[in-house]
């Protein structure tokens, strides 16, 4: 994630006559839509329908720096709200509101419920990616807008032209990122940004735990392994906060050296002078590595943990 990103303010919601529906509550956020992937989601509205009304959400102010917009919106106060514009080469133009089909909203597909707070609200999105199906992105820096994208979006092979374009001018290349979607269950969706995508850390890498000091990454102790008997970790000077997963991936490719048998994948941020700042920035030792990589889940307010020499490191809820 990055300050760079802006988030929409929340949409305007309002309704028209059409559709055969009964009488319903809706809500809804907007994403704004730069090179195929959400990079800036709102906070969400929400608004009661009249029975054979539809919903209509009013286009966000037009901003240079992106493509489009998408809504995403459900019918009903439960959890979760879908993605309502199915192809990511098609975000809607500024200035063109959306209302809903006569056949009402889209009902399936990605799905999100824990889009709280400005970290994952600005982070990489990509959707309505398939079960079991490997996929590529390749990140760039903008050194002119400070903010990390994805030139052309998410591929289902390498992409040349892409990895080109992430070092086109006044843009700097931040590497692959290969990405292998759940066989099932799930909203389907990839995000990547702050501390997810399929990388992170070496196994060398400790971590401050409250009860146990400095642990490897690799051993830290999860809810999903350990239950009660589950590591804390500082997320913050002074803050502390539960494990509920390691995350481990298989990993090919570039990592940044943070320190000795330290490495970290590129696109992975830190919390840098109020902002989070990737890995690929920080240090311009490189290696290559294959094998597995560790991340955090961290329960709580704050997505990030602490490594042994007082780093911030970012991690993304899944």
């Amino acid at each position: 994630a990055s300050s760079g990103y802006p988030i929409p303010s929340s949409p305007s919601l309002s309704t028209v006559s059409g559709g055969t529906r009964a009488a319903t509550d809706g809500r809804a956020r907007i994403a704004f839509v730069r090179e195929k992937t959400m990079m800036g989601i709102s906070n969400e509205a929400s608004i009661s329908i009249p029975a054979n009304n539809l919903l209509k959400i009013t286009s966000p102010s037009s901003n240079a720096d992106y493509d489009g917009w998408i809504p995403i919106a459900k019918e009903t106060l439960t959890p979760g709200d879908i993605v309502q514009q199915i192809a990511p080469t098609a975000p809607i133009a500024f200035g063109t509101d959306w209302t809903e089909p006569v056949g009402h909203m889209i009902g399936t597909g990605t799905e999100y419920r824990r889009i709280t707070g400005p970290d994952l609200q600005r982070g990489l999105h990509s959707w309505n990616l398939l079960f079991s199906t490997a996929y590529v992105m390749y990140l760039s820096y903008s050194k002119v807008d400070s903010i990390v994208e994805a030139p052309g979006g998410t591929f289902t092979g390498p992409d040349g032209q892409a990895s080109s374009r992430a070092g086109r001018d006044k843009f700097q290349p931040m590497g692959r990122i290969d990405i292998t979607t759940a066989a099932s269950g799930g909203s389907g969706s990839g995000s990547g940004g702050g501390g997810g995508g399929g990388g992170c850390f070496t196994a060398a890498a400790r971590v401050r735990t409250k009860e146990r000091g400095l642990v490897r990454i690799c051993d830290v102790r999860s809810i999903e392994q350990w239950g009660n008997r589950a590591d804390v970790v500082e997320t913050m000077p002074g803050n502390w906060g539960l494990v509920a997963k390691v995350l481990r991936h298989r990993f090919n490719g570039k990592m940044v050296k943070l320190g000795p048998g330290v490495y970290v994948t590129e696109p992975h941020c830190f919390a840098v002078g109020g902002d989070w700042t990737p890995a690929a920035l920080l240090s311009k030792e490189r290696r290559w590595f294959t094998g597995t990589t560790y991340n955090l889940e961290i329960m709580g307010e704050n997505s990030c943990y602490m490594l042994k020499d007082g780093r911030v490191a970012h991690n993304v809820l899944k």
